[in-house]
């Protein structure tokens, strides 16, 4: 009897999460998946989405739907208003990030790295607010570029901190299956 092909798609925000999921997540769900394929839905329109939604669910594919909190007060909130703008979207099926994706980055910092920087290491646990700008403020002058920096922190990242650092990242590791593998 042949084992069924199984395949996610992550439906991800903008290029800092494309990024990190490559280099974290991805990796883990390669794990449980044949095949993980990142698709960016920002530039994209609703009816594109939908139409892509609806091809997944048609192929008995899972996927997750990855998005900022931002403004919005609350998860349900943000979800809410995702699934309003995207009637096929699953609310299990949706994760927020709290605030931005650049706290997760910094959740699974090490100790080591982040004295590297000049960073108190207590930052890395206080980080699920973090914002854009806030995380912009840590990147000392030695590094080229916003993505160098991204990039560097991602190579000594400690995925059991991060999901202890930062609730929201803990959830999503849980809510996937991913957390037992880590």
């Amino acid at each position: 009897m042949a084992v069924p092909y199984k395949a996610i798609y992550l439906f991800l925000e903008g290029n800092d999460d494309i990024t990190f999921f490559h280099s974290i997540v991805k990796p883990l769900f390669e794990r449980l998946y044949d095949s993980v394929i990142s698709w960016p839905y920002r530039q994209r329109s609703r009816r594109h989405i939908q139409k892509f939604i609806k091809a997944i669910d048609a192929m008995g594919a899972d996927y997750v739907y990855v998005g900022d909190i931002d403004s919005f007060p609350c998860v349900t909130r943000k979800k809410e208003s995702l699934m309003s703008a995207q009637s096929r979207l699953r609310s299990e099926r949706i994760y927020v990030v709290k605030r931005e994706i650049e706290g997760w980055y910094i959740a699974g910092a090490s100790g080591r790295f982040l004295s590297a920087i000049g960073a108190p290491a207590e930052i890395g646990s206080a980080c699920e607010n973090r914002t854009k700008e806030q995380f912009n403020d840590l990147i000392p002058r030695r590094f080229q570029s916003r993505i160098d920096f991204m990039q560097e922190v991602l190579k000594d990242y400690d995925v059991k901190l991060a999901a202890d650092n930062n609730p929201s990242f803990r959830y999503f590791l849980e809510k996937n299956d991913l957390f037992e593998i880590i």
